[in-house]
């Protein structure tokens, strides 16, 4: 094998990049992190540089993570794509788009799957990580559709690449999913799988997101929080609606019963949606209404403490009065945790009420000791 020994053959495009050419990047590498002389420092930082922004780098990715033994050449390989994606991507021919996507996913799927390596190679791993997250924002949904239904059904593989998937997502709440991205973007999370009726993935998916809601992590809770808000809204919307459409269709047959002067009870009330619950009059909270019950424990769990109200007597007046907590952050975060609770409410009464008792049963019982759980409970309970 031919050994290659100046620092500088790596930008010459005409040379081959062989397993000569990875081990001389090896050295350069290792030249800039280790070396003691600071101009052969320089120069090991300067050519990686160059070589970096040279428009074919990428292509060597694959090669240099299969043929190198440093972690450090490894990283910089993988810093390597990062910049293609950051920088380049859509002026990228479709087939090497692809090619890149198919690649990285493979790659976090391997390495995410392999116990050793999730424990050894956690840093190498986030970059992965990183890498497909920047190509997520970028496809994702109007050229790969399909992404939250794939890492939802690759769950389903092994518990570590659960974990990692997991992982993926909460970095991703930080990075894509704002409120106003759930928001105008609903439909493509769920009414795609609606129409298409592939509510098991669907289901999945956002048993995902409520999973990911009770991680612990306040911000990403917080995005969450707003999206459930709206899909709580958007479904009691569509049971007003299905029971204002309900009425209208029970008015109209009273009056012409009436016209034809009908003998008899009538077979329909006036106004049956009293006496329908909101699953009997939309579909989709019926098909919901798992995901829906774990929201309702998870905001019960995790109530925010209402506003306090302090007491004040003047001893010298004997005047009483009332002073009110200033709107922190808490008490904003506990007025929407609130009225996502009341459209929840709203939605399936009965079955809040249950989880309600049971969580206070737990309470008495003394099976949920922790300070935080039983703030929650009894401010979820008062809300």
């Amino acid at each position: 094998m031919q050994t290659l020994t100046d620092p500088r053959a790596l930008l010459d495009p005409n040379l081959p990049f062989n397993e000569a050419a990875v081990n001389l990047l090896d050295r350069v590498v290792a030249a800039m992190f280790l070396s003691n002389d600071s101009v052969e420092r320089d120069v090991a930082h300067r050519v990686l540089g160059e070589f970096k922004n040279m428009p074919n780098a990428w292509t060597h990715v694959a090669f240099i993570l299969n043929v190198s033994k440093d972690p450090n050449t490894k990283f910089f390989a993988l810093q390597i794509l990062e910049a293609t994606i950051t920088t380049r991507w859509n002026v990228l021919p479709e087939t090497e788009r692809n090619g890149i996507k198919a690649f990285v996913t493979s790659l976090v799927i391997q390495l995410a799957g392999d116990e050793e390596k999730q424990n050894t190679e956690k840093h190498f791993i986030n970059k992965v990580n990183e890498n497909l997250i920047e190509i997520v924002k970028r496809e994702w949904p109007e050229r790969w559709p399909s992404f939250i239904p794939e890492i939802c059904r690759s769950c389903r593989s092994s518990q570590n690449l659960c974990e990692n998937n997991l992982r993926i997502l909460n970095m991703l709440s930080e990075e894509v999913f704002d409120y106003a991205f759930l928001r105008n973007h609903r439909e493509t999370i769920v009414e795609p799988y609606d129409r298409n009726t592939n509510k098991t993935t669907c289901i999945d998916t956002l048993k995902l997101l409520v999973a990911i809601s009770g991680a612990g992590h306040d911000e990403t809770f917080q995005i969450c929080l707003d999206f459930w808000f709206s899909f709580a809204e958007t479904l009691l919307h569509e049971v007003h609606q299905e029971a204002k459409v309900l009425r209208l269709s029970c008015l109209l047959m009273q009056k012409r019963q009436e016209q034809r002067n009908a003998e008899g009870p009538l077979l329909l009330s006036v106004e049956p949606e009293g006496s329908l619950s909101p699953a009997e009059l939309s579909w989709r909270v019926k098909a919901y209404g798992e995901v829906l019950n774990e929201v309702r424990g998870v905001l019960i769990n995790r109530m925010a403490k209402p506003q306090e109200v302090y007491i004040q007597f003047d001893q010298e007046t004997g005047e009483v009065t009332r002073d009110y907590e200033v709107d922190t952050a808490e008490v904003s975060l506990y007025n929407t945790m609130r009225c996502t609770q009341v459209l929840l409410t709203n939605l399936g009464q009965m079955e809040t009420q249950r989880l309600m008792l049971s969580v206070l049963h737990m309470e008495v019982r003394g099976a949920a000791c922790s300070s935080s759980t039983h703030t929650g409970a009894c401010s979820s309970t008062w809300s």
